[in-house]
């Protein structure tokens, strides 16, 4: 499971009425003709991809882990539901937050672990531990977000 930020605005819905739609309106599917990869998943293939970059409108998603989305969004001090991370917020309140959020906090990385397993009795449980630095990387990303949520006059969301 993962958590996407991205830009997002408030539209007009004839079925829901307002809702908060992602930025970027359209997608890059390819048609299953494309290649062996677009059959398997509903056009999703490389080329989707290269499509996408070339366009630019994912160019500023930050896309992390469920586990990482909620420790992000606790150095940036919004409340979230661990089970359903999820939420927005103004370009000009993420930007703020991204600048400061790891103020006070160690950003010297975890290791993996392995928990359970065979013999044990129990599952095999693994963590992947996180990167030094990530969540200063990552933070820079959002702030990078965050100020192109200003420039578009955008919300940024998260799911």
């Amino acid at each position: 499971m993962s958590v996407t930020f991205y830009l997002g605005r408030y539209v007009e819905d004839e079925q829901f009425g307002t809702i908060l739609a992602p930025l970027a309106d359209h997608t890059h599917s390819r048609p299953e003709t494309c290649c062996e990869d677009a059959a398997l998943y509903f056009g999703q293939c490389n080329h989707a991809e290269a499509d996408e970059a070339a366009c630019g409108c994912r160019e500023h998603e930050v896309n992390v882990s469920n586990a990482n989305a909620v420790a992000i969004l606790e150095r940036l001090g919004y409340d979230t539901d661990p089970e359903c991370p999820a939420g927005e917020a103004t370009g000009d309140d993420l930007l703020g937050r991204a600048v400061t959020g790891n103020i006070g906090h160690d950003d010297s990385g975890t290791p993996a672990t392995v928990d359970g397993g065979p013999g044990t009795g129990r599952c095999t449980w693994v963590d992947c531990g996180v990167d030094a630095g990530y969540f200063t990387r990552t933070l820079e990303r959002l702030a990078e977000l965050a100020t192109a949520a200003q420039n578009a006059g955008a919300m940024v969301v998260w799911a």
